[in-house]
């Protein structure tokens, strides 16, 4: 498409040789092009050929018609501008749109649990289920307890011992718990496939991995790694707490 601009330069004789070639050769593909350069130069030698206004009505007329027919030929090159580049963004709009609905899809299918308050932590609980051993020939169910805690983290204190584990999903997303009991009493462990946090929990002091808070009138701390969190409840104080959960690591 001819800039109607180069066209008026064209017929004004402002352009070089080179540019004034280029204009000929693409208004003799252009039907259109040339019927503009036309009624440039038909208005250009109306305008031109007397400084006085015209005194006829018909050539005002025939002015005005020419005027139109311009302005009608710059929308239509305006209109296919507007066309070729929809044309060049839709293939990119596509994409986006496809992206999003994955995103969207993907954020609907596994969904944010947000901070945790004494009320979501208690849903928590009660919507695990204890999870049995396999039926094998002489499988010890401490044994699979202990086993079980152990592909779960990285390492744990020596002195604990796990009393249970339940798992499940809460809205959507897989939480296991760890029962278990150490030198000072029973505690739970909470392995949580997602980062999420606790209302009304505080940094802990001289632990900047570890956030401390309170659940159902217990103590606990909680950190996140990766994509996971791991969260420990327990009738002690928080530096007990924090000594367990230095030795605790997601695997």
């Amino acid at each position: 498409m001819i800039d109607p601009l180069d066209l008026h330069a064209f017929v004004d004789g402002e352009l070089n040789s080179e540019q004034a070639e280029t204009i000929r050769n693409s208004l003799a593909g252009s039907h259109d092009a040339a019927r503009e350069v036309e009624s440039i130069r038909h208005l250009k030698a109306i305008l031109t050929s007397s400084t006085a206004p015209p005194t006829g009505q018909d050539a005002w007329q025939q002015c005005l018609r020419r005027l139109d027919e311009v302005d009608r030929v710059k929308e239509r090159a305006k209109s296919k501008r507007i066309e070729t580049i929809v044309a060049r963004l839709a293939p990119g709009l596509c994409v986006v749109l496809l992206a999003c609905i994955l995103i969207v899809g993907r954020r609907t299918h596994h969904p944010d649990l947000g901070n945790l308050s004494g009320p979501d932590f208690a849903k928590m609980a009660d919507g695990l289920s204890p999870m049995r051993p396999p039926r094998s020939p002489g499988m010890n169910f401490e044994r699979w307890q202990k086993s079980r805690i152990q592909e779960s983290f990285k390492s744990t204190p020596d002195h604990l011992t796990t009393r249970g584990v339940r798992a499940g999903e809460i809205d959507g997303v897989p939480v296991t718990e760890f029962s278990a009991r150490d030198q000072y009493g029973d505690l739970k462990i909470y392995r949580i496939s997602q980062p999420v946090g606790l209302e009304g929990a505080t940094p802990m002091e001289g632990h900047p991995d570890l956030m401390v808070g309170n659940l159902g009138g217990s103590n606990c701390v909680m950190r996140r790694e990766g994509g996971n969190t791991i969260l420990i409840v327990a009738d002690r104080t928080p530096d007990k707490l924090a000594e367990v959960a230095a030795q605790v690591r997601i695997r």
